[in-house]
């Protein structure tokens, strides 16, 4: 393997060495000496590099990776968890379990290597030179007393000029050296980490990365931490500044000390510590708090910001899609990221967040994705297009987003990076690879999500329903790269600071075009009612209308000049009124003999009504009347003292949402009157919609009104207003309405629902498989084999009289959470697992973690408006699925490779992250303690939730190392979880139950964690001694006989990638003593 270091070298520098200095003939005293000392120099680096070999030795061992070659080029995956950390094989002596010497994991023992001696370090040389216990702990890795026994120290390798190192010397030996070697996974960079008392408050920004760690929890006092600081940052004395120069270093992965913020451009001089020995040398003379913890503090830390995920689904989840099998298949969706190749060399353009272009070389076989997506380029696209403030910007948007502006239309088009008009699918991994690019946003995306979590669909239509018309939304709910190109309109949304929708269109739709609005904080369309009323100065006349609930689902609303403040609602297809006699037990004495026909109005086509405007943005669902909202069309408003459109709340121990209104007057979208309906018999209105879908608009700061949600397709079955008779007048209530599942997305589109006259409102009752009231869209009706599972009908807590509530979808369980689970409804994913929702730990006890219930705020979506801090935060991100969004809150989420395909980070290489297999918890401590809970509130992970937070990972990581940061979410369950499937993973308790039930509460732990932590590198510290010497002819062949000439000690800092075998970064630290 061209891995493999070949360490014969070490004869061949011996041999020109002593060439050299044969010649030699002035002062041959002094030119001894340096001879000498040349030779244990370079007996000191090819010791270096004879422990780089063992590394590398084992990383392409095939009984622990398994290799993928392609071109030459290699990837080695672990076999097992286990194989992803490098083996620990340490004196005997050492207990495996003494926290002492965490950070030792090897050492020069026969155990470790066949070239090892027995002869000890610490037994004298024939010149009586040894090297004792307290030389070996002069790097200062290990706590307490380090090393204390000389049982407990390495052996010599012997280099012998013919046949390098060997295990038995003899008289050709040249020199000897011995090696520990520590592990500085868990090691904080002090370069990075800590901040000073003045930031405290601020520090969240920063939370998801080293410099937001709070190494109070390591043991340091306040003052010593802002001591280093003041020493490490001098021109950051304040906090706004010092998170000026956090947010510049974190821009240039923390390598450079001279750095720029790029929104103030202030230059931020910076003084790192370039070795261990300045460390040290700090603390001994300037800092001595800090004596007692070096163990935990470093000067040398790199990461290969590169994903290494395999899509694949945890224990205990059962799965139709072998993600795992066909994860090298080149049709896949999903693959083993690090193993999709560059088939021939390339050139790529490559623009840096700054918008800074580079032309960067790929080899054939080198992995296509090198290289996570950095989450600032969002900052580039704006929803009135490229960011003028960012150079390059509308050419970096087309490489890296496959978006480019269409400046007449006012919205993006996804045309691929290398297309000129809308982009018809999204590119697999393997088709970028033949394109010689790169792959862009939305592919990452498609890449990252596991595919059978995408493209669910109703199911099939059930018997009683026909198909609908062209443009049916299940065709769009099936395909997946519309669901897809909608998650990364959503991720645009969340990361930019304006309110205004991204507007993206595609050609990805099914039959038609699709266009994409990203959710932002604004007014969703969750019910339209079916209303048809007499006329008051004509009682036998009598109008219908659409008329609507506004509702924004979000935890906050925002404010300030770029949200939009007006709003309307429009139709189009047509629709038709229709009077009927209702009949039955009600039928009017004065029916005339024979019945009376249904009269109809006409059909009327509804794209030029002007709809209806508002201005309102209500967090709890609002019924539009003219107290609210208006509409410049006569027609579409009606007033009469007799309305009295009620619709009632729920008693909280239900879980769909309803609206407490009343009203005597209406405003909404006219559909026709009809006329000559005789008052003494005609009492049931009804509207049928053929093909109507409303949009929902918002007014742009230009005048224009713009486009941001829609209800599809609304069908053909005709749907009851609320006209009575003057036999029977009980009410003037809307009697059926339209309802989404969740308001923010058209998935699985409505359902019918209805409510009695004068009565309380009936949960949804379209969603079944067998009987019920039909459907309000005409293929929303599954059959028996969809995927919707339907826990048997009758009665819902409170005794009404219902079906299937499709509240219930935002629990999404099949283990019920309330004591009533007659009606419970719940649904699996194509590759048939069932993922949970928003409410996935709900009880029947609390509202924690459901969205649905009245003014639960807290149990809401939340809309940041702002930069990623952390990858963690993609899980505000809504997913397109009801009331679930992007999942690193269960341990079934299709979503957790997004953790290691993104990130905040845009450099190749990057310093400050550690291991999330460290031993060291108390690393992984400081990392969590003080993470954001809630956005904004203050509310933070205390001490004690990041001690429970570090020992449960540490202690999943003892058991069975992470191969990933996606490993994150499969690994453990809430302490609150009652699903069987995950019983045997370990939990994570926060301490309250709303931390542990609600979901943007409790994925602080991700969000703190994810983009700080890595597990692809190996971080090393070598400690190497050489001596140069020799065995004197007729001695014993013992360490007791080797005369020391000269001495070389070094500490390298090394860098390894555990995928490819090569070395990310090193340096080389001599030391001198």
């Amino acid at each position: 393997m061209a891995l493999v270091v070949v360490l014969a070298l070490v004869v061949l520098v011996t041999v020109v060495v002593l060439a050299f200095f044969a010649q030699a003939t002035a002062n041959q005293q002094v030119e001894a000496k340096r001879q000498q000392r040349s030779m244990a120099q370079a007996l000191g680096r090819s010791a270096c590099d004879y422990v780089i070999d063992q590394f590398a030795r084992e990383i392409v061992d095939a009984g622990r990776s398994i290799e993928y070659s392609s071109n030459g080029v290699s990837v080695f995956y672990p076999k097992a968890n286990a194989n992803v950390v490098p083996q620990r094989v340490v004196a005997s002596t050492i207990g495996v379990s003494d926290s002492n010497f965490f950070n030792l994991n090897r050492q020069s023992i026969p155990a470790a290597d066949t070239n090892v001696s027995a002869d000890g370090t610490a037994s004298p040389s024939r010149n009586g030179t040894l090297v004792s216990a307290d030389r070996w702990n002069r790097p200062r890795m290990l706590p307490g007393g380090g090393f204390t026994n000389t049982t407990q120290l390495p052996n010599w390798i012997y280099v012998d000029k013919t046949n390098g190192p060997v295990k038995s010397p003899s008289t050709d030996v040249v020199g000897r050296f011995a090696y520990n070697v520590y592990d500085c996974g868990g090691v904080l960079d002090v370069n990075v980490a800590g901040y000073p008392q003045s930031a405290a408050n601020s520090m969240s920004s920063v939370k998801g990365t080293i410099a937001g760690a709070d190494l109070t929890q390591i043991g340091l006092s306040q003052s010593a931490i802002d001591k280093l600081v003041t020493f490490r940052n001098p021109g950051a004395t304040t906090a706004s500044s010092y998170l000026e120069c956090v947010d510049a270093l974190t821009d240039r992965g923390y390598l450079a000390n001279v750095v720029t913020n790029s929104t103030t451009g202030k230059v931020y001089t910076n003084n790192f510590f370039g070795t261990r020995q300045d460390f040290l040398k700090y603390v001994r003379t300037q800092n001595p708090d800090l004596a007692n913890f070096t163990h935990l503090l470093g000067v040398f830390s790199r990461s290969e910001n590169s994903p290494s995920w395999t899509p694949g689904v945890p224990s205990g989840v059962t799965s139709s899609v072998s993600y795992d099998a066909d994860a090298d298949k080149p049709a896949s969706l999903n693959r083993r990221i690090a193993n999709v190749r560059f088939p021939v060399d390339q050139t790529i353009t490559w623009y840096r967040v700054d918008g800074t272009r580079e032309e960067r070389v790929r080899k054939q076989g080198q992995p296509l994705v090198s290289q996570r997506f950095p989450l600032g380029r969002l900052r580039w696209i704006t929803p009135s297009g490229p960011n003028l403030a960012i150079p390059n910007a509308a050419a970096a948007i087309k490489q890296h987003f496959g978006l480019a502006w269409d400046s007449a239309n006012k919205l993006w088009i996804y045309t691929s990076p290398v297309g000129s008009s809308a982009a018809t699918t999204l590119k697999t991994l393997e088709q970028v690879a033949t394109e010689g690019r790169e792959p862009d946003f939305f592919e990452l995306l498609q890449a990252g999500i596991l595919s059978g979590s995408t493209g669910r669909d109703a199911g099939p239509l059930g018997t009683l329903t026909t198909d609908g018309p062209a443009g049916d939304t299940q065709a769009w709910d099936k395909t997946p790269a519309y669901q897809i190109m909608q998650i990364g309109a959503n991720v645009i949304d969340q990361y930019d600071e304006d309110s205004y929708p991204t507007e993206i269109l595609t050609g990805l739709g099914p039959v038609a075009d699709a266009t994409f609005y990203g959710i932002e904080s604004l007014p969703y369309l969750p019910r339209v009612f079916f209303c048809v009323y007499r006329y008051d100065s004509n009682p036998k006349r009598a109008g219908g209308w659409f008329c609507f609930e506004v509702w924004n689902p979000h935890q906050t609303v925002p404010t300030g000049s770029q949200v939009p403040t007006q709003f309307r609602i429009r139709a189009t297809g047509s629709a038709q009124v229709k009077v009927l006699v209702l009949g039955g037990a009600n039928t009017p004495p004065n029916l005339p003999p024979g019945g009376a026909p249904p009269v109809f109005g006409p059909v009327t086509d509804l794209k030029g009504n002007v709809g209806v405007q508002f201005s309102i943005n209500p967090q709890e669902p609002t019924l539009l009347t003219p107290s609210n909202a208006s509409s410049p069309a006569s027609e579409n408003l009606i007033t009469s003292p007799e309305i009295t459109h009620t619709v009632y709340k729920n008693n909280g121990a239900d879980v769909w949402y309803v609206n407490t209104a009343k009203s005597n007057s209406m405003v909404g979208i006219w559909t026709g009157d009809a006329l000559n309906v005789d008052p003494a018999y005609y009492d049931q209105g009804m509207i049928t919609p053929n093909g109507v879908t409303f949009t929902l608009q918002y007014k742009h700061p230009d005048g224009s009104w713009r486009d941001y949600s829609v209800m599809k397709k609304l069908g053909i079955t005709d749907r009851g207003g609320s006209i009575v008779d003057i036999y029977n007048p009980v009410s003037k209530d809307c009697f059926y309405f339209a309802q989404k599942s969740d308001p923010r997305t058209d998935r699985f589109s409505v359902s019918m629902n209805y409510q009695t006259y004068g009565g309380l409102i009936l949960p949804n009752s379209s969603l079944r498989p067998n009987g019920g009231q039909g459907t309000i869209l005409a293929r929303f009706s599954p059959a028996t084999t969809s995927a919707f599972t339907f826990h048997g009908s009758g009665s819902a807590t409170g005794g009404l009289n219902n079906n299937n509530a499709l509240g219930m979808l935002s629990e999404n369980r099949e283990t019920p959470s309330l004591a009533s689970s007659a009606s419970w409804v719940s649904y699996r994913d194509i590759d048939n697992i069932n993922r949970r929702a928003e409410g996935a730990f709900a009880a029947s006890t609390s509202s924690d973690g459901m969205p649905l219930f009245a003014n639960n705020l807290a149990s809401r979506p939340l809309i940041l408006n702002r930069p990623f801090r952390s990858v963690g935060e993609l899980g505000y991100v809504f997913s397109d699925a009801p009331w679930r969004n992007v999942d690193f809150f269960t341990p079934e989420s299709g979503n957790a490779g997004l953790l290691d395909i993104f990130t905040v980070s845009e450099d190749e290489v990057v310093a400050g992250k550690i291991s999330l297999n460290t031993r060291q918890a108390a690393s992984l401590k400081a990392l969590a303690a003080g993470g954001a809970v809630v956005e904004g509130s203050g509310a933070i992970l205390s001490a004690i939730e990041a001690a429970d937070i570090a020992t449960a990972v540490q202690g999943a990581s003892e058991t069975s190392p992470f191969l990933n940061r996606s490993d994150l979410v499969g690994r453990f369950r809430s302490s609150l979880d009652t699903d069987g499937r995950f019983a045997s993973l370990p939990s994570i308790a926060l301490s309250s139950a709303a931390r542990n039930r609600i979901k943007s509460q409790r994925e602080s732990i991700v969000r703190t964690i994810s983009d700080a932590t890595d597990t692809r590198t190996w971080n090393l510290l070598v400690d190497v001694i050489a001596q140069s010497g020799r065995m004197p002819a007729g001695a014993s062949l013992s360490g007791a006989s080797f005369v020391i000439t000269a001495e070389q000690r070094y500490w390298l800092h090394l860098s390894i990638d555990r995928i490819t075998g090569k070395v990310v970064d090193q340096m080389l630290e001599p030391v001198y003593e």
